[in-house]
């Protein structure tokens, strides 16, 4: 979100879910900052990179864009989250839409899920276990987008990508302590004749997001331009092109 209000592009729908207490608040700007553990989670990787110059001049820089421009969005915010993105939302002035994520069968007798969406009277919506699944099942469902667009959905790493910069390092690190690297996994891209690399949780998203694609209502088009979310139903486009033919 920042990086798009940094360059002038204010998105009408903003999605979250990831319940974690210290990182999800940074997209927000986050005025505890100082007062957080120490993570190099944002140095590590190219998820925004300007997060990772002058850490605390662009949290302050975020904290403005979001209080300049949160009246213009409306969040669709999980149930999941923790209660300082509802107060950072509210602060900003946006506007919010609750949801919760489908934990287990819907139709399952004792569904976990079931008794949620009865309980806190909001509806549920599959996930595909992150953040950019839920906003394509947000745009297929409710938007009734067809066709989608997805940009940054590569569920990889670029050939070359030193394990250290990988999203889950921790995770393969306690794995395999004496070599991380081992947990990768290489997936060949016929798109682009490269071989991108992944680890076991980014690879099991995009099954998932396989998975999914049958009951989507819309097209999909990938137009990250890397990674390896492609195969049937899924449409490979470079960005500007799929504006053109939009257009």
């Amino acid at each position: 979100m920042g990086h798009c209000l940094r360059h002038g592009i204010v998105p009408d729908y903003v999605l979250t879910v990831d319940p974690d207490p210290h990182r999800i608040i940074r997209w927000f700007g986050d005025s505890r900052l100082n007062e957080r553990p120490e993570d190099d989670y944002f140095h590590r990787q190219d998820i925004d990179p300007e997060l990772r110059e002058n850490e605390l001049k662009r949290n302050e820089e975020t904290i403005a864009l979001v209080n300049r421009y949160g009246p213009q969005i409306k969040l669709i915010i999980s149930t999941s989250v923790t209660p300082e993105i509802t107060e950072r939302a509210l602060q900003a002035g946006m506007e919010l839409y609750w949801w919760t994520p489908l934990y287990d069968d819907f139709a399952l007798g004792a569904s976990a899920s079931r008794r949620l969406c009865q309980e806190l009277k909001v509806p549920c919506m599959t996930t595909g276990g992150n953040v950019g699944s839920s906003c394509w099942a947000f745009a297929q469902a409710v938007l009734r987008s067809d066709p989608v667009l997805m940009v940054g959905m590569d569920f990889s790493y670029p050939p070359g990508t030193d394990v250290y910069h990988t999203q889950y390092y921790d995770v393969l690190k306690e794995l395999y302590p004496e070599d991380p690297a081992r947990g990768l996994i290489s997936v060949y891209n016929p798109h682009l004749g490269q071989e991108w690399r992944t680890d076991p949780a980014y690879y099991w998203y995009a099954e998932c997001f396989r998975k999914m694609l049958p009951a989507a209502g819309g097209k999909s088009i990938n137009c990250t331009e890397g990674g390896i979310l492609f195969g049937e139903g899924i449409a490979w486009k470079p960005f500007r092109q799929a504006l053109r033919e939009l257009n």
